[in-house]
């Protein structure tokens, strides 16, 4: 039996990669993603550019996989050429107690969560973040104003402007 994911990788083919991604997206079989994107990794050890399918995977799995799958791609090094950092990504799209078991150590684990608070969130009392990234609350205070948030999908982020002072 062939397999779709092997076959692009063996062809080289970013556009039937990126599609693939897409799709199983859309099915939500994340676990074929992560496939696809540790494929297109080792593809390098052959020679083959695949790293745009990579990154491209990690980005929807930040955005749209559960927990459990977005979290773990969320580090320094991760998310270069996507829309945006991917610890903003995932943190726009998962809450901080449904993401936060499954993020790496490190700083983008505490800028998910200061990502989180710009969101809303009320994240004191949490000692899992850490707070030699950002000395700042985990908490809006009170004379703090909405942020404007970027938005998120799957080809496309917004970014919105901040009102004027």
């Amino acid at each position: 039996m062939s397999n779709p994911v092997a076959d692009a990788v063996d062809r080289g083919d970013l556009d039937a990669l990126v599609r693939l991604v897409d799709g199983l997206a859309s099915s939500r079989e994340w676990e074929r993603i992560v496939e696809l994107r540790d494929r297109c990794r080792h593809a390098l050890e052959r020679g083959l550019q695949l790293w745009p399918a990579a990154e491209y995977a990690e980005y929807r799995l930040a955005l749209e996989a559960p927990p459990a799958f977005a979290g773990p791609v969320v580090t320094e090094t991760a998310g270069r050429f996507a829309l945006g950092p991917l610890w903003e990504v995932a943190a726009s799209t998962h809450e901080w107690a449904a993401l936060q078991p499954h993020l790496p150590g490190g700083p983008a684990r505490a800028l998910v969560a200061h990502e989180r608070v710009l969101r809303g969130e009320d994240l004191t009392g949490d000692v899992t973040i850490d707070p030699g990234i950002l000395e700042i609350p985990v908490v809006l205070q009170s004379w703090e104003p909405r942020y404007p948030v970027a938005t998120y999908r799957a080809s496309k982020a917004e970014f919105p402007t901040p009102p004027p002072v």
